[in-house]
């Protein structure tokens, strides 16, 4: 598990090469589109993804990370 909310991250492109990460938690980052977030497809050991209070969480689908369980809103949006 991994806290990264609240930090004002604008990528979290490199964070891939932290394979074992199940749980990744982005509340409240400045996260805009799914460049920005690219890199979480490679992160194979990933099933938990929280990305609440960014603005890229209204252009996300569950075709984008079909394995993971994404929580966009205030509720889990897809499993």
């Amino acid at each position: 598990m991994l806290d990264l909310s609240n930090n004002r991250l604008r990528s979290i492109n490199g964070l891939h090469k932290l394979q074992k990460i199940t749980h990744l938690y982005l509340r409240n980052n400045k996260l805009k589109d799914l460049e920005s977030i690219r890199d979480i497809k490679k992160m194979d050991q990933l099933e938990h993804l929280d990305i609440r209070g960014n603005n890229i969480a209204d252009d996300i689908n569950k075709k984008d990370f079909p394995n993971l369980n994404l929580i966009l809103k205030n509720y889990l949006a897809f499993m």
